[in-house]
């Protein structure tokens, strides 16, 4: 990791110490989760199967807004962020060297000057006041996609329990999304000193199966000030890798994205979701299904960021 150590250097750190800070972190997170995950991990089957009531229950839940859907909202939260917390306690430090200056060389074949800014600089979070400011899209207050609560896609799509048509059709607006008409240039730090970045990194996350699995597939999205989505794709199991390009809705603050050549499968959050530490997200496969995953935000190793923590669900909106 040449520009990790050059860059540790350069903070009076080394490798050997940063690590050891990094294990330390790593450990008393795992101490003050524990009994949260062994709890999850010993109830989360029955846990699991209560998050499916059927869909009239849902839509109805949806539109009247009672008790009934106050405490399925959180209990679906509860269950979101456990498994978030799961997935931090087995991921720990096994990914710090993913999109960094070394691994964009490698995997993407860009070379990037260190210059100020850290190897991890992809890994920033962005909150939704910074993603405002930065972007001026005239924003003024997020909307939250939350994905078989609020929005809810089966053979058609609901929003608070309204039909608003097939599903085919809303995947079609995702898959328009995600394939912006301009060429999409993956993000870079700025080169040159006082010169503002093109690129606010949105960071780093595992995509994985609410239900279980561990994480093995990541994703690093940045934003532009014209909306378009960027970044890269990287499956750790297999050693793939590949570009990621997009685009949000300025409107609806809706956001999709892709893969590579791979047009049609179809990635979609909201914007302001991404800005939060878990994410519900769709997956279109095409206009023939698409199914609800889970975006779970990795905590920058460059210290003194600490691990990520659970935390509320946002506040609702459409």
């Amino acid at each position: 990791m040449p520009t990790i150590q050059q860059y540790l250097q350069k903070h009076g750190q080394n490798l050997q110490t940063w690590s050891g800070n990094r294990d330390a972190s790593l450990n008393r997170t795992h101490q003050q989760n524990a009994p949260l995950i062994a709890q999850f991990q010993r109830n989360h089957e029955t846990a699991w199967h209560q998050l499916h009531p059927n869909l009239p229950d849902r839509l109805r839940m949806a539109r009247e807004r009672g008790a009934d859907w106050e405490g399925y909202r959180r209990n679906l939260w509860q269950y979101r962020n456990n498994r978030a917390a799961e997935i931090w306690d087995r991921t720990r430090d096994a990914y710090d060297d993913l999109f960094t200056y070394d691994w964009w060389h490698r995997y993407r074949g860009r070379a990037f000057s260190l210059g100020s800014y850290s190897p991890w600089w992809w890994w920033n979070a962005c909150p939704w006041d910074n993603l405002v400011a930065f972007g001026g899209y005239g924003w003024d207050t997020p909307i939250y996609y939350d994905y078989d609560a609020n929005v809810i896609v089966d053979d058609d799509y609901y929003v608070d329990g309204q039909d608003l048509g097939p599903r085919a059709a809303y995947a079609q607006q995702a898959i328009q999304l995600a394939n912006p008409a301009v060429a999409v240039a993956e993000p870079l730090p700025p080169q040159e000193a006082g010169v503002a970045s093109e690129w606010q990194p949105l960071g780093v996350f595992a995509l994985t199966q609410q239900e279980q699995g561990d994480a093995v597939i990541f994703f690093q999205l940045a934003i532009n000030k014209e909306g378009v989505i960027s970044g890269a794709f990287t499956n750790t199991l297999t050693d793939e890798s590949a570009a990621v390009s997009g685009s949000v809705d300025k409107r609806s603050q809706r956001a999709a994205w892709h893969v590579g050549d791979k047009t049609t499968t179809v990635y979609e959050a909201g914007i302001a979701n991404l800005t939060q530490n878990v994410a519900p997200i769709l997956i279109h496969f095409g206009t023939q299904a698409t199914q609800t995953w889970l975006f779970v935000r990795m905590a920058s190793p460059d210290l003194p960021t600490q691990p990520a923590s659970v935390i509320a669900p946002p506040e609702q909106g459409q």
